[in-house]
């Protein structure tokens, strides 16, 4: 959807410290790893945190780029209601930044509540009821003089001399 937007010039997924390293492409919408994903009665709640930001010219630009970013962010969630991609914003907090990054950006940061139905495939099955799960032994084996279990220190002082098959 960020493709989309008119408004929006660069796009972003990754952790946060990620955005305003001077690579950027403004306005950005940068959409931050990890997203937290619940389950509830079949309903898939998605909370996203996502930046929407821009390059201010001087400290009296700061506000309009504020207002822009807001602006973008009630079209994203117009855009998702009705939209076939089976996902909606049900609502959103926010909080308006200046000086964010690096790059002095400003714009609002974002927590998006992104509501769709379980997204399970229904035809795939993802059980077998025979499948066994692979072992692996503590201690790799290894051959001694006495396969018994015992070790004979009747004329030696330390350790038992041990045959290691790699």
């Amino acid at each position: 959807m960020a493709r989309q937007l008119l408004a929006i010039k660069g796009f972003r997924y990754g952790k946060a410290g990620d955005k305003g390293a001077g690579n950027d492409i403004y306005p950005l919408l940068h959409l931050d790893d990890p997203i937290l994903a619940q389950l509830n009665d079949n309903i898939a709640t998605y909370t996203c945190n996502v930046d929407i930001l821009g390059i201010p010219d001087d400290e009296a630009t700061v506000a309009q780029i504020q207002g822009e970013a807001f602006m973008v962010a009630l079209s994203i969630v117009e855009k998702t209601k009705g939209a076939p991609i089976g996902l909606r914003v049900k609502g959103f907090q926010s909080i308006s930044v200046s000086q964010y990054t690096d790059d002095d950006a400003a714009g609002h940061r974002f927590t998006f509540n992104v509501v769709g139905a379980n997204p399970v495939n229904r035809c795939e099955d993802y059980f077998d009821p025979t499948k066994q799960l692979a072992t692996r032994d503590a201690l790799p084996d290894f051959a001694t003089d006495h396969p018994e279990g015992c070790a004979v220190f009747s004329e030696k002082n330390g350790l038992p001399n041990f045959k290691l098959d790699i």
